[in-house]
Parts: C-alpha cells; structure tokens; sequence
C-alpha cells in the first residue's frame, strides 16, 4: 500500500492471506515481468486488462487479481486522505481477515493468541504514533514505516551479537518514544540545535529546546553530545559555537573533553558563558 514498487513485499502477500492465487501463478507472474522488463504490479495490471497476457492463468485467478489490487488501490487512498490512519488500519485487518487466517494457520493456542495481540499492538503502535506526531503536515504510512523498522530486530538468531552491536542513525524527531542504553548526540552547535532557520527569524527557541530535551532523553544510561570547533560551509572552514542549550545543563552532568587543542574544556565553558551573557 505505501509502495507498490516494493516487489519482495508484494509477492508475500499476493496470496497471502489466501485467496486462491496458486504458487504456479504467482511463478508465472515472476517470470513475465522477468522477460518483459516490467514491474510485478505493472504485470498484475496487465492481466486484469489483457486477461491473454500470460494464457496459463485462468480468468477466475484474473478475477481474484482484479479483486486484490482494488483492495490495495481502495486502502491506498484511505490511508492518504483519511485524519487518522488508526481508523483505517483497524478497518482494513478486519476487511483482510487476518485473525481468521490465523486462527486457521495456528494450532496452538498461546501461539494464536500472541498473533493475534501482535495485530492489536500494531494498531496501538499507530494511534501512538500519530498522537506524537509533532512535524508540520500530516504523518504518512512511510513515516510510520520508517518508524517501525526502528523497532524490528531481525530474527536470525545467528546475527544475534551483529545486532547488540548495531549502531541506529536516527533524527531527533523520529526517536522520540525509543530508549537506548548509550546515545550519541553530535552536532550540538548554534545554528544545528537551535536551527540557524530558528535564529534569523528571530522565532522563540522553545520547540528546538524541547527536541534537544527529546533527544537527551532517550538515553538510559550513558550520554554523549558532540559538536565541531569548526566546519566547512560553501568550502570555506567556518568558526562553530557550542549550543546554548548546553548552558541550560548543571555544571554537575557535564564531563566536558575535547580531542583538539584548540578547544579545551575551560574556553568550552568560557564559550557558553558568553552565550549566557549574549
């Protein structure tokens, strides 16, 4: 529904769950869009209008075609133009029947039922979600999409040490409601937090203040902010100056070190002083 494109995402739900699209159609779905250079979506499309395009499939897996990419078509447009996507995710696990394709699928009973929470809680993950939203216009299905792959861990046990590792690069924006043991705060600079657009405007520093305290917040147990003695902007080295923000913190949270001579921890505090006085 939010990309249409995406292939390997398409051909796991095209029958799934089932409708009667066989896995030899769906091979020879595969293989058309193989030997014409077409997309997988594009093909399915050509089938409802050319029922002939690829003469193995019978016209009642046309039809059963015909009926899903409606259902992705009907569901596209909700989601895009609906208020609340919560509303229309609840609506569309009901219409799609998953809780009864599971129930059918599992035997056991505890398995069933966390499943079946899991679809619960994707839908409370949602309304979550879009109740925190706080960037301008409405948040999309991609937003959320984004958002949830911050979420999921792979399952291949044999990747376990790769992923306690694993660095996440996120924005401030997108962490907001995720924890994690250390976190890196870097560019803590004026004109970066607080956002240089923020300052020429001379628009109060209130949100950029609340992202920052956002963004420290998400740490559980060890914080690091960095920020540059210097950057290059237009190809020109360019001075920096340590955010603001960083004077708001007691001198007793700060361990203040610096890899560069230039920049020791006491001009650090000289610096923020003057920011103070400023």
């Amino acid at each position: 529904i939010a990309n249409p494109k995406d292939e390997i995402s398409l051909l796991r739900i095209l029958n799934y769950p089932k409708r009667g699209i066989g896995q030899t159609s769906i091979g020879k779905i595969q293989q058309k869009s193989v030997d014409t250079s077409m997309s997988v979506i594009d093909v399915l499309h050509k089938i409802c209008e050319e029922p002939e395009f690829i003469p193995e499939i019978k016209r009642a897996s046309a039809a059963l075609i015909y009926e899903f990419l409606d259902l992705i078509q009907k569901y596209r447009n909700e989601f895009y133009t609906a208020n609340r996507m919560t509303e229309v995710l609840r609506k569309f696990i009901k219409e799609v029947g998953f809780e009864k394709e599971i129930s059918l699928e599992e035997t056991d009973e505890k398995v069933m039922k966390a499943r079946m929470l899991n679809l619960s809680e994707l839908t409370n993950m949602m309304a979550y979600f879009e109740e925190e939203w706080d960037s301008e216009g409405k948040p999309t299905l991609f937003d959320f999409i984004a958002r949830l792959s911050l979420l999921t861990n792979d399952d291949d046990s044999s990747e376990k040490d790769a992923r306690d590792n694993r660095i996440q690069l996120m924005t401030m924006h997108l962490s907001k409601g995720l924890e994690f043991e250390v976190v890196f705060l870097v560019g803590i600079e004026e004109g970066i937090i607080p956002n240089s657009r923020v300052i020429d405007e001379g628009q109060g520093v209130d949100e950029e203040r609340r992202l920052f305290y956002v963004g420290m917040t998400r740490a559980r147990k060890k914080l690091f902010m960095t920020g540059a003695s210097e950057r290059k902007k237009y190809g020109e080295s360019m001075p920096c100056t340590p955010s603001r923000f960083l004077d708001e913190i007691s001198r007793d949270y700060l361990d203040v070190q610096s890899t560069r001579e230039t920049t020791t921890p006491e001009n650090f505090l000289e610096e923020l002083e003057r920011l103070k006085s400023a």
